[in-house]
């Protein structure tokens, strides 16, 4: 999947240098594959979970896990500061490369630089990142991959050529191969047998509320200090979320 979205974004790209006029069609493509998409996970057969009867859950039952598990809730802080870090940067890479401002890049250019080197990265590294989250103990797994996110975000923005933001990338590329096994499973390290799915569930709410609101923290810090301040103040959150992981 991830080789047919890079060659199909290259495709975009060097469609829309040449024709910018045209490009409603391409959002309409996007959701007609996110619709067929829906279609062929709908079928998919699946059943609701066998709780045990004194068992209740609802709404805001994982939110107090938070409380509870004082373990699970210092992750949680520290993973919410780490993703403050990360996904501020997320739609101001691309402004980078093509706005005012940053390097005024062509479409393909920032294709190649935004999809197809950073996913050429992620997929290269994730088969070494997978070995390496089942032999490192978990709290060095995250704090190898903070050194990557941290460098990505001061490299990236920083550079000034074409060749400084694809190594940009490329470190954030690498970091987030490893963070997406992180994410997904560094609750099964937590979680009490049976209460996996409380722990995800508040894991991924945390989740949900700091992809909404980082890219206008983003957006903010470059009104205010520009893409330099951006990087600094990105690299800089990761890092309080280093000490604090390191610190549970």
């Amino acid at each position: 999947s991830a080789l047919i979205g890079m060659t199909i974004s290259y495709g975009f790209g060097v469609y829309l240098d040449r024709n910018p006029e045209n490009h409603s069609w391409i959002f309409a493509g996007m959701a007609l594959v996110a619709l067929a998409s829906a279609a062929t996970l709908l079928p998919i057969p699946s059943l609701p979970l066998d709780l045990p009867k004194k068992k209740q859950v609802s709404f805001f039952s994982g939110f107090s896990i938070a409380w509870k598990d004082k373990l699970f809730g210092r992750m949680l802080c520290g993973w919410m500061v780490m993703g403050f870090g990360v996904l501020m940067t997320l739609p101001l890479r691309v402004e980078y490369l093509a706005g005012e401002g940053g390097l005024e890049m062509s479409n393909e250019e920032v294709t190649l630089v935004a999809v197809v080197v950073f996913s050429i990265a992620r997929i290269l590294s994730a088969r070494l990142w997978g070995g390496l989250f089942d032999h490192l103990h978990f709290i060095g797994f995250r704090l190898l991959l903070n050194v990557f996110l941290l460098l990505a975000s001061l490299v990236y923005f920083n550079a000034e050529s074409f060749i400084g933001v694809c190594m940009g990338a490329t470190l954030a590329g690498i970091g987030t191969g490893g963070s997406s096994i992180a994410w997904s499973l560094w609750v099964t390290k937590l979680a009490p047998k049976g209460r996996e799915t409380e722990y995800m569930g508040a894991h991924v709410a945390f989740t949900g509320a700091r992809g909404v609101l980082a890219p206008f923290l983003g957006y903010w810090v470059l009104s205010q200090a520009g893409f330099a301040g951006v990087a600094w103040i990105s690299a800089s959150l990761i890092l309080v979320s280093s000490f604090m992981f390191a610190a549970v």
